[in-house]
């Protein structure tokens, strides 16, 4: 996703192009000492350069032990990372599902369950090359008092002079420095190994930005309740108005039309006449400056809670929104205590079982990053499925069959009938469209043309009419 992609760039080149600069100084740098003080060290008195390289064996083989533990939490960590901003993007793309399903908090919590991992990696990692950094400062420690206590019986020996103990020392404790360097740099370019690695492995994957912006802030002076939804016969909107904030322009005016259980309405008309904007009003996403949406008990649906609102509308929106993970995640999404046997009824119900038995574990198929390992119908058809799974009162499609081959739109057509014969009582469908073979499905048609219901009706009047709003905006029905 663009996050992953974003992260790795952010992240992963800076580490690399800091491996490149200031890691490389210090290596040579600290290689330079160790040179130098090796050189000194030697010339001065071999046998006791031999003392000071005693501790080089056990430094030797718990450095090797540190690089492979540094590097696997580091790849944990990054991973951990990466992962983390997927999430945070795929969320934010469709924000609009997370908010209908009531999931937010939901996910900020996951959110921080995954800060706390990486956190914790991080932390791992930090105490493994301070405690490291420690046994080195106490080795170097200990073979520089193993110099001046050999070095020390030398000089009583009369085989050095105290100068030359003194320069010796000196010398070890800077090639002790130089080591530390050279461990302290060997660990910097291990985890700009695991960074280049992932870069390398970096592949474009596209990602569609649908995210709701604009939107009139929710009314948090009313109070929301929740609302015995088997009773809601309708949801209405009556003299609706709205402007987006951040244009001033009013996109709807005095809107009203009814929306009732086992009713289809569809709704058409050209792009940017208002139609995404409607569905987005009965999803709760926004709220209108004028009039209101109206409950068949008389309620005002800005007093219903969320959790009844999710079970009142459910909005399929024309850029499909699915999540990296299992198809009976993404369909449970907004009801996650649902049965399997009740996803399962779901997905029949959206003409889902075909294809879902086909993919590899089934309904346990993870379906990648927004849904990437499926066609566009098969994507459609489970957030039809994820929709229907809430049982609402009306079902919103937003173009459900724009940008599908035939067998998708068939499908989809089908799982429109299936909608409407749901149960007893059905549930309403308002189905924005431009496609005149879903027209058929409609008990009344409503022509929206710059923000205003220019015309309404049902379907056979509206073709028999040579100038109506219909055949002017669909010159090839018949």
């Amino acid at each position: 996703s663009p996050g992953a992609i974003g992260n790795i760039l952010d992240e992963d080149v800076e580490t690399m192009a800091k491996s490149r600069t200031t890691t490389l100084a210090n290596l040579i740098r600290s290689c330079s000492s160790v040179l130098f003080s090796t050189y000194h060290m030697v010339t001065l008195n071999p046998a006791l350069f031999g003392v000071s390289l005693s501790v080089i064996p056990l430094v030797g083989a718990a450095a090797t032990l540190l690089r492979k533990s540094i590097k696997s939490l580091t790849q944990r960590q990054r991973e951990m990372a990466t992962t983390t901003a997927s999430f945070v993007e795929e969320r934010l793309t469709h924000i609009h599902v997370v908010k209908i399903s009531n999931r937010e908090l939901d996910e900020v919590h996951h959110y921080e369950e995954m800060q706390d991992e990486s956190l914790r990696l991080a932390r791992a990692a930090s105490i493994q090359s301070g405690a490291f950094m420690g046994f080195l400062f106490a080795a170097s420690s200990g073979a520089l008092l193993a110099v001046v206590n050999v070095g020390g019986q030398s000089v009583a020996q009369g085989r050095m002079t105290s100068g030359q103990l003194t320069s010796f020392a000196t010398y070890s404790f800077l090639l002790g420095l130089g080591t530390s360097g050279i461990v302290r740099a060997a660990n910097e370019l291990t985890q700009s190994m695991v960074s280049a690695e992932r870069y390398y492995q970096l592949t474009d994957i596209d990602a569609t930005n649908d995210s709701v912006s604009n939107a009139t802030a929710q009314d948090t002076t009313v109070e929301c309740v929740a609302v015995d939804v088997s009773q809601i016969e309708s949801i209405a909107l009556r003299n609706v108005s709205f402007t987006y904030q951040s244009t001033g322009s009013r996109v709807l005016h005095s809107i009203s039309f009814e929306l009732t259980r086992g009713k289809v309405v569809a709704l058409v008309g050209r792009n940017g006449s208002g139609k995404s904007t409607i569905s987005s009003l009965l999803a709760g996403l926004y709220q209108p400056q004028s009039g209101c949406i109206e409950l068949s008990d008389g309620r005002d649906y800005r007093t219903v809670n969320k959790e009844s609102k999710k079970s009142l509308v459910q909005l399929v929106p024309q850029s499909t929104a699915l999540f990296n993970m299992s198809v009976l995640e993404n369909v449970r999404y907004s009801q996650v205590d649902a049965t399997e046997d009740k996803v399962r009824r779901a997905l029949t119900l959206a003409n889902c079982d075909e294809f879902v038995s086909k993919l590899e574990g089934g309904v346990h198929f993870v379906v990648g990053l927004n849904g990437s390992k499926l066609s566009g119908g098969e994507r459609q058809r489970l957030a039809l499925a994820r929709a229907l799974l809430s049982e609402p009162v009306v079902l919103v499609m937003d173009e459900p069959a724009s940008s599908l081959d035939a067998e998708g739109e068939s499908a989809v057509a089908d799982a429109i009938v299936a909608c409407r014969q749901a149960n007893d009582n059905g549930r309403g469908l308002l189905l924005i469209t431009h496609h005149i073979k879903n027209l058929q499905h409609a008990d009344m048609v409503l022509v929206l043309d710059e923000g205003t219901i220019v015309e309404a009706g049902q379907m056979a009047d509206l073709k028999a009419n040579p100038n109506s709003a219909l055949r002017k905006l669909m010159p090839d029905l018949k």
